[in-house]
């Protein structure tokens, strides 16, 4: 296994840059992944993983094959590229995969609507993935899909999982291609319960943290719907509304 000791060495410069960067990483068609399960995760599903950097105190658990670059790297340098306190395993990069047609076997899509936090997106996109959605569209000022924390939280459902970025209206069109009826989160008087919707086929909107869905995409809806609760609080935290919405979908199938 090749061995880098510089920290000038345009590998570890290229992994930082691609950790920090979100213009670079879509003009080198890269992101950065951390972490022993991820690579096994990242390996399985077929991504195309061009360079792996191992602290060089990292025991493996498994013999890899399929990784473009290999190399260990001193304690100094791996903390440099690693986004977590006192790691020792493995940072890697994979190709960005090209965007595949939409399919939707069982018509179940949901749609996060600006949700900025990058914690928030990766757990949804873990969720969707135990729930077997069929897509997840970003849509609005959504977090970087490739953004480290986000790639995190997602514990490698992100190699699985469809996941499409578009606009508001871009998204509308592509449910309507499908058939599938749009229905959108929200604190609203007339909003329905969640209950009493069938959502075998349907997208369901998840809006941002701060604003929720966006009043074009409420009014484009088929109808607002809300989680009933029985406690003081007015709203939940987009992943655990994301995690309630997809529980509702899987029920109704």
């Amino acid at each position: 296994m090749e061995r880098i000791t510089s920290r000038q060495n345009a590998l570890i410069t290229h992994i930082e840059r691609l950790a920090s960067d979100p213009s670079y990483r879509v003009q080198r068609g890269e992101f950065v992944c951390e972490g022993e399960k991820l690579l096994r995760e990242a390996l399985a599903s077929g991504m195309t993983v061009q360079s792996a950097v191992f602290h060089e105190e990292t025991s493996l658990t498994a013999a890899y094959t399929g990784i473009g670059r290999e190399v260990c790297v001193p304690a100094s340098l791996f903390d440099r590229i690693s986004t977590l306190k006192h790691a020792r395993g493995v940072v890697f990069t994979c190709a960005i995969p090209p965007e595949k047609p939409a399919v939707f076997p069982h018509g179940q899509v949901l749609c996060l609507d600006g949700v900025q936090d990058p914690g928030n997106v990766g757990t949804i996109l873990r969720t969707a993935d135990a729930f077997g959605i069929d897509a997840v569209y970003l849509v609005g000022a959504c977090a970087d899909l490739y953004n480290p924390k986000t790639v995190r939280a997602t514990m490698g459902s992100l190699f699985r999982v469809p996941v499409f970025r578009t606009d508001a209206a871009g998204f509308l069109a592509a449910m309507e291609e499908a058939g599938l009826p749009v229905y959108a989160t929200a604190l609203a008087s007339d909003s329905l319960d969640i209950r009493s919707i069938p959502l075998a086929p349907a997208a369901v909107v998840i809006g941002s943290e701060g604003a929720g869905v966006s009043p074009f995409l409420q009014a484009a809806a088929r109808a607002r719907v809300i989680i009933p609760m029985r406690g003081v609080t007015e709203s939940l935290n987009a992943a655990v509304a994301a995690a309630v919405v997809l529980w509702s979908m899987q029920n109704a199938l």
